[in-house]
């Protein structure tokens, strides 16, 4: 990232971020309540505009991403097998077919946790 400032719509919220990660190497965030960790992390994933400046990320690079607050549906229609097998995604494709095989993994480690009671 080089001069990154991040902006909430127009509103800038972090000024003149610098600096780089090279594979291998760990990354600490820290810093007192409302400094812009989160922020930080958010235009990585691309969920907060660099509104000024640039942050690049290697096209092969996966970030995974568990908001602190979500607004949880208890009516959602989704099972734990299914969420499960949605890492697998890369492997069966937009509809999301299972071969045998891969629904071994999925109920292996569901079992794993304990969960494939539950699933």
């Amino acid at each position: 990232m080089k001069d990154c400032d991040l902006a909430y719509g127009y509103k800038t919220v972090v000024t003149g971020l610098n600096g780089s990660v090279e594979a291998g190497e760990a990354l600490a965030l820290i810093g007192p309540n409302g400094s812009g960790k989160t922020t930080f992390l958010q235009a990585i994933i691309g969920i907060v505009r660099v509104s000024h400046g640039s942050l690049t990320m290697p096209k092969t690079v996966s970030i995974g991403y568990v908001p602190q607050q979500v607004d949880l549906d208890l009516t959602f229609p989704i099972t734990a097998r299914q969420v499960v097998a949605m890492g697998l995604s890369r492997q069966t494709g937009f509809l999301g077919l299972l071969k045998k095989s891969q629904k071994k993994s999925v109920e292996d480690a569901l079992n794993h946790v304990g969960l494939l009671n539950r699933a």
